[in-house]
């Protein structure tokens, strides 16, 4: 993995480089860890802060994200960015893996936008349909990539995925998972300002 480079560096489009070459400007990402001990830390300390970013994914500890201070944090830091979140078994950050943290990664793509929608879920029977709901809600000429995060218990995943494959136009893929925590999967996802509880999707 290369080390993240400055706005310079990789140039900024609002600054009118857009003639930069793609292959060299595709994104900027830097991340940061928050514990109860240290508050927000950045996991590379020599990397730039990105507030332009237009996504910030992060990930934590249930007793962490249902505190909507940190969510607040996180809307300072990166204004305009979608903030897309859950909880998680375990936080990824580098090589280590951490309990009763959160870890967020903030992305800026310099020649792509970022759209978000979000779907209610039911029940699991409903699972196909709200994943072609999702696809219907962005479906454009320009998509090329579908991010979904849903809850860990009433959900057919296969299902989510059939919707969401008969629902994308050819050529575009779907990645994501599911909520989860060490005591169990009935967990909460987070959409830019709002607190979903279990059954949702993003």
């Amino acid at each position: 993995m290369l080390p993240p480079r400055t706005e310079k560096e990789l140039g900024n489009p609002r600054n009118g480089d857009d003639d930069v070459p793609t292959q060299d400007n595709r994104m900027l990402v830097t991340q940061k860890r928050w514990t109860k001990a240290t508050g927000w830390t950045d996991t590379n300390p020599a990397a730039a802060p990105l507030p332009s970013a237009q996504l910030v994914l992060y990930f934590g500890a249930r007793t962490a994200l249902t505190d909507c201070t940190l969510h607040k944090e996180l809307r300072s830091m990166y204004p305009d960015a979608h903030l897309l979140g859950c909880t998680t078994a375990g936080e990824i950050s580098g090589t280590t893996v951490s309990d009763d943290s959160v870890v967020a990664t903030a992305i800026r793509f310099d020649h792509t936008s970022v759209r978000a929608t979000y779907r209610p879920l039911a029940d699991a029977s409903k699972s196909k349909a709200v994943g072609e709901q999702i696809a219907r809600d962005l479906a454009a000429d320009d998509l090329l990539h579908v991010f979904v995060l849903a809850e860990g218990l009433k959900v057919n995943g296969s299902e989510l995925v059939k919707g969401l494959c008969e629902g994308l136009p050819k050529g575009v893929a779907a990645t994501g998972g599911l909520a989860g925590d060490n005591a169990c999967s009935a967990c909460r996802i987070r959409f830019r300002t709002h607190l979903y509880e279990p059954r949702a999707w993003v």
